[in-house]
């Protein structure tokens, strides 16, 4: 899954598709629910804005139906940056909240640390395009 960093998308978004195949024919919704974080985050670093959101609302949708939501802070902060990118801020603000709660739940600073970082970004930007 580290791909994506090394700058090497198109071969992460091709094994995700990959593993979710697997996952989906199998009817595994664990792995399901770990492949769709990491396949979204391919595409979106892509250029596949459009796909990337699918698959983040899809992983969102696999964690409530599952119950596992190990990843969900992780879906709903890239997803809110994706909705962010599209000048949505009211809507990248409430998926940044969410991601936070979770984050805060689970208490890891450094998860804690980056929301509120990007929260604070979005709200500057907000800040300086009000009349």
């Amino acid at each position: 899954w580290a791909l994506p960093p090394l700058e090497r998308e198109t071969e992460a978004v091709s094994f995700g598709r990959l593993a979710l195949d697997l996952a989906r024919a199998g009817g595994d919704g664990t792995t399901e629910s770990e492949a769709l974080p990491h396949t979204a985050t391919a595409l979106q670093y892509a250029g596949e804005p459009a796909e990337a959101r699918a698959m983040f609302e899809a992983g969102i949708a696999v964690a409530a139906r599952t119950g596992e939501t190990g990843s969900l802070h992780y879906l709903q902060h890239h997803l809110g940056r994706l909705t962010a990118e599209a000048l949505d801020p009211a809507g990248a603000t409430e998926l940044f909240e969410a991601a936070l709660r979770q984050r805060r739940e689970l208490g890891d600073e450094g998860l804690i640390r980056s929301t509120e970082t990007a929260l604070a970004e979005l709200t500057t930007w907000i800040d300086h395009r009000r009349p």
